[in-house]
């Protein structure tokens, strides 16, 4: 993280007016189920996990 941390600040720099905001863990799930998934797994070379992003929703409302 350290690393991350030493990026990010070189990169604000680059920008007039910066403004960081930690977002809740219960507001970001969907982010940490994937950082938890990637640092569970073994890596190999080739190995990969599909995602996929929907455009539209799966299901389309009624209205």
């Amino acid at each position: 993280m350290i690393q991350y941390l030493a990026v990010a600040q070189r990169l604000i720099k680059k920008f007039k007016s910066c403004k960081l905001t930690q977002i809740p863990r219960e507001k970001k799930l969907q982010a940490d189920a994937l950082a938890n998934l990637g640092s569970a797994l073994e890596t190999y070379s080739q190995m990969s996990i599909p995602l996929l992003v929907l455009q539209l929703p799966a299901i389309l409302e009624e209205p």
